[in-house]
């Protein structure tokens, strides 16, 4: 499934909005990556999860860096809450790395599978979670993997 950029997710701040387009980049291209997976398991394929794999790094990478980019931000801004943004973006980079490894050390198809929509569904939360305090609540992503509208 195609997923696009919404503008109502744009923030004030440029910096952000490109950080998050790029992360949004990345949740698509994990989610494309994840529909083929799909696919393949359904037309009893090969199961192949290097693609995945690189997806999800390219996610963590991605993350770290907006995290680094917007603390120096902050700092140069003298942004009042930086500590507590540097408290929050230690959680989400250690929540992130762990599920990392953990998809690294599946070595069972559906395990591995599983990881991979739960960070998927973790990147559509940050997104989500912090567009939504940014904006008031008015931002949302589309996720489209998730039916229930749970996220993860």
């Amino acid at each position: 499934m195609q997923l696009s950029w919404i503008e109502s997710l744009t923030t004030v701040m440029n910096l952000d909005t490109e950080d998050h387009k790029k992360l949004f980049e990345c949740a698509a291209q994990l989610s494309g990556v994840l529909d083929a997976a799909n696919a393949q398991k359904d037309s009893g394929a090969c199961f192949d999860k290097v693609p995945i794999a690189s997806a999800i790094d390219q996610l963590e990478r991605q993350t770290k860096q907006h995290c680094e980019a917007e603390e120096l931000h902050f700092f140069q801004t003298g942004f009042s809450c930086l500590d507590s943004r540097r408290q929050l973006h230690l959680e989400l980079i250690d929540r992130l790395t762990d599920m990392t490894e953990q998809f690294h050390a599946a070595t069972d198809q559906q395990a591995a599978m599983d990881l991979a929509e739960r960070i998927h569904g973790w990147a559509f939360a940050h997104i989500n979670g912090v567009m939504g305090r940014v904006m008031g609540g008015s931002g949302r992503a589309t996720n489209a993997r998730q039916h229930t509208g749970k996220i993860v």
